[in-house]
């Protein structure tokens, strides 16, 4: 009976869960009736009493080295923590980086607006420095009128002011120039006849303005009609002035053949450019001025006599 008393006893102090939360104390002992029965319930006591206060300490310290995931949530002083944003702050992100986005657009749409408007100003006014380029080369190239030869006079004559459409005018500059391009193959020299002049433009429909075109006649002492080479410098000119410079005032005529001696001082070419609506522009006219280096003339020289 004691034998079968004391098994029963092992199995229920055996009965503790995993963690060993448990304490087998709790478990009811029979009362001993025995002097032995009593030594043995001491004995066992005693021995529980041991092994459950080193799972508890167990317990305790694994407890506090891995804190279970709740207890920072139930705990009322504990401050909660959290690794991601909150949607204010991702509401202010998102519009932040669309102020700098819109920033950023505007700059470079900006620049790229005044990009394109440079290039084509840049694009507008590349016939307009080309064609300034070459009157300038052919003024300095002028050579002095010979008015009393009747082989090659050379005259010198500007006719003032041509444009506006359909205008009856017929201002136009014509020199003789050393700027001809010479050429084993041809039997030209350096000196060739140039006129610069405003003509109608071939499509009437759409054209602003007239074309500024640089007449060239390389066979200067050709005895019938020489034959002439028309060369486009620019379109969309609405007028064309040129003005000669006798050293006191500027003058809109000059004409060897009729009175006037030797080259002018200088000469200034104003160009006028047309609009859409075909009406001035508001700005200045643009303007070449070119000096041009003279020798003096006698009377014999001035006559054809070297």
């Amino acid at each position: 009976m004691t034998k079968h008393r004391t098994s029963n006893i092992e199995r229920r102090t055996s009965n503790l869960d995993a963690r060993g939360v448990r304490s087998t104390l709790d478990v009811p002992l029979p009362a001993a009736k025995s002097g032995a029965e009593a030594t043995a319930v001491q004995t066992l006591r005693e021995c529980r009493t041991v092994s459950v206060r080193a799972k508890r300490l167990d317990c305790g310290a694994f407890t506090a080295a891995f804190p279970p995931p709740n207890t920072a949530r139930n705990s009322g002083n504990s401050r909660i923590t959290s690794g991601g944003f909150t949607l204010i702050e991702v509401l202010l992100a998102v519009g932040i980086f669309a102020i700098v986005l819109f920033a950023i657009n505007t700059v470079f749409f900006s620049a790229l607006k005044l990009e394109r408007a440079t290039s084509r100003a840049v694009d507008a006014r590349a016939p307009l420095n080309q064609a300034f380029a070459m009157l300038r080369q052919d003024l300095q190239g002028a050579v002095q009128p010979m008015t009393n030869s009747t082989l090659l006079p050379r005259n010198f004559t500007t006719g003032g002011r041509s444009g506006g459409l359909g205008s009856s005018q017929a201002g136009s500059l014509e020199f003789y120039t050393t700027t001809g391009v010479t050429r084993d193959d041809a039997p030209w020299g350096d000196l060739q006849k140039v006129r610069y002049e405003l003509v109608a433009s071939a499509d009437r429909a759409t054209a602003t303005g007239q074309n500024l075109v640089r007449v060239i006649t390389r066979n200067v002492l050709a005895t019938t009609t020489a034959e002439e080479d028309e060369q486009l410098l620019m379109s969309d000119v609405e007028s064309v002035e040129f003005l000669c410079y006798n050293g006191a005032d500027w003058r809109n005529t000059w004409d060897t053949s009729a009175g006037d001696v030797g080259l002018p001082q200088a000469v200034r070419v104003c160009v006028q450019l047309a609009t859409e609506n075909q009406t001035k522009l508001s700005r200045r006219p643009l303007e070449l001025l070119v000096p041009i280096s003279t020798v003096l003339l006698t009377n014999s020289f001035a006559g054809g006599v070297q």
